[in-house]
């Protein structure tokens, strides 16, 4: 494939996107908002992947938002945007926090065939890294990315980095949790103790 087309609302990755890319077209925007797509019958792929901050479990402070719908709403725009397009096929990576599996499974139902989604752990698709994403789109590339799961191609940060400039690659938590410092506070809720982690901590060697 050959990337033609990218929008961001950051400056700053779209001009990193476009050193990368510098034949596509680019375009700083907030979306929803009008998007140059093809519209002369030419075959085209359309992938999005919408902020997803307020659905990770890496993001501490993730269960502290009282209101997901802003970003609810943008996965959703997208998936129905996608579906309205005139894309060839597409595709969409997310969490797969609950509120989004549930939304998909809304949308698919409305209109039986026309889309599908799975999680995915890409570690078995060929990507070294150990990470769970759903996948929505086509269904014919869904049901690719099935098969292509089933065989699990796994390999190591070394088979994909021809030079790599390390031996481990250290991981992103910076506070390690003791379990035997378990405490119960007065509302009778486990709390544990945590530390800053060591430098040596969470590192994985790249083998």
């Amino acid at each position: 494939c050959k990337v033609v087309f990218a929008c961001d609302n950051s400056a700053a990755a779209i001009d990193t996107h476009a050193r990368n890319h510098p034949h596509a077209k680019h375009m700083v925007c907030e979306l929803p908002c009008e998007l140059p797509l093809p519209t002369d019958g030419r075959p085209f792929h359309l992938h999005g992947s919408p902020p997803c901050q307020k659905f990770s479990s890496v993001n501490k402070n993730a269960g502290l938002h009282q209101n997901k719908q802003p970003s609810i709403d943008m996965v959703e725009w997208y998936v129905r945007f996608a579906l309205a397009s005139r894309a060839t096929s597409w595709t969409m990576e997310q969490v797969p926090a609950a509120e989004v599996l549930q939304m998909l499974e809304r949308i698919r139902l409305e209109d039986v065939g026309a889309m599908a989604y799975a999680v995915f752990d890409f570690s078995k698709l060929g990507v070294p890294q150990t990470r769970k994403r759903v996948v929505a789109g086509s269904p014919h590339l869904i049901a690719k990315l099935r098969r292509e799961e089933k065989q699990q191609n796994v390999r190591s940060v070394r088979g994909a980095i021809a030079k790599p400039r390390g031996t481990h690659i250290r991981g992103s938590n910076s506070y390690r949790r003791e379990t035997q410092r378990e405490v119960v506070d007065t509302n009778g809720k486990k709390r544990y103790k945590y530390n800053r982690a060591k430098w040596s901590d969470y590192c994985i060697s790249i083998d």
